[in-house]
């Protein structure tokens, strides 16, 4: 059975993100049909929509990310042990609340169905060093 094959079988059972992915490695520009039908229903092809939702999940995870993109501070509560739900939900660290991780999920899950991909993974690596530290 050829790679084709087993993927036809395998379709139904995998995430369209994952199986554009196999399609676009082990099959190549022959399933550029498929790999266009694929696209077209994922949440990029419509760009303004996109665009906006990924503005709204941007701005409610806001709180995270502004302190995400202080990598001297992040790298400092890191050495210090300090990098973890408990003491960011302190109100001297920023009072964060299992709200606003929810918002860090969602966006990275907005970034990951753009496909963004190592975007969405930074942020999910940081969210889980904070809930599980």
């Amino acid at each position: 059975m050829d790679a084709q094959e087993q993927l036809k079988k395998l379709s139904p059972f995998l995430d369209p993100h994952l199986f554009l992915h196999l399609l676009q490695r082990n099959i190549g520009p022959e399933s550029q049909k498929l790999q266009d039908q694929i696209k077209s229903r994922m949440m990029g092809a419509e760009e303004e929509k996109a665009a906006e939702k990924e503005r709204e999940a941007e701005e409610k995870a806001r709180a995270l990310l502004t302190l995400l993109s202080d990598k001297d501070k992040v790298a400092e509560m890191r050495q210090n042990q300090k990098f973890n739900f408990e003491t960011l939900s302190k109100q001297q660290y920023g009072g964060i609340t299992i709200d606003d991780c929810i918002n860090l999920f969602n966006y990275a899950k907005v970034q990951f169905d753009l496909q963004k991909y190592s975007k969405a993974e930074n942020l999910l690596f940081n969210l889980k060093e904070i809930l599980i530290s």
